[in-house]
């Protein structure tokens, strides 16, 4: 028998699918359980005054009781299950298709990409050596309005599943995370956890060299994000929409 041990479950996902693969959100579940009983009884007989006496009967008794149970997890492991026998591979997938793949988990933080903006090497920045004065003045800024940035808004968490061929990432919500991030993060640290199970909606494939821009990108909104996106996601990764993120648990029956 197996069990899941979910990292990450987006919820308002599953119960959307839900709805729609089985025409309605599923409520309440009601189970149902009859017992009887029975017990002896003495009854009169005969007719006064010309006879009398008594004789005895089994009287019976039944009894229902309904039971009111959860429906989410019955929700949650239907729709899971219907996602997961319609899933591709990585190799197979198109955008929009659901992907199913398992190797090594990785989270990362807005504090983890504050350190890593901080001590991160201008090439990685800009895409390009900053061979004159000029691009170095340019890179060293784009760092500094990058640290900036960083230190006024938060970032969703950043999940990273990689294997022997290849590597997943995507952003993850918080509220659906069942740990702190950061303690994720302290707890595996680059060991990561392995054996993971990821299920999502494929979106694309991530080709760094082709989300480089030139050095005078200052001023563009589009080569900041880049730079952000640069620092968390690996070269010719793939991107997804994670619905679950989870470990398999295998218990004997």
């Amino acid at each position: 028998m197996v069990l899941y041990d979910f990292i990450y479950l987006d919820k308002k996902k599953i119960f959307s699918y839900y709805a729609q693969l089985f025409d309605g959100l599923l409520k309440n579940v009601s189970d149902k359980q009859s017992t009887s009983s029975s017990e002896k009884e003495k009854v009169s007989g005969g007719l006064k005054p010309f006879a009398e006496g008594s004789m005895e009967g089994v009287k019976s008794f039944n009894k229902e009781n309904t039971k009111e149970i959860d429906p989410e997890e019955l929700v949650i492991i239907d729709t899971l299950a219907t996602l997961s026998k319609n899933s591709k591979p990585l190799q197979e997938c198109h955008t929009g298709d659901i992907l199913k793949e398992s190797g090594n988990l990785f989270i990362a933080t807005n504090n983890i990409l504050e350190v890593f903006v901080d001590i991160m090497d201008l090439e990685t920045i800009t895409g390009t050596k900053a061979v004159t004065k000029q691009e170095r003045k340019e890179a060293n800024e784009l760092k500094r309005l990058m640290k900036a940035v960083l230190s006024k808004i938060s970032i969703e968490p950043i999940f990273i599943l990689k294997d022997e061929r290849s590597e997943i990432v995507g952003s993850i919500k918080q509220e659906f995370l069942n740990e702190d991030p950061d303690t994720f993060q302290i707890k595996h640290g680059g060991a990561g956890l392995d054996d993971i199970q990821v299920l999502g909606i494929y979106e694309n494939r991530y080709d760094s060299q082709s989300n480089r821009e030139p050095s005078s990108f200052i001023d563009s909104s589009r080569a900041f994000a880049n730079g952000i996106k640069e620092a968390f996601f690996p070269a010719n990764s793939s991107v997804i929409t994670p619905i679950a993120i989870y470990r398999e648990v295998k218990i004997e029956e």
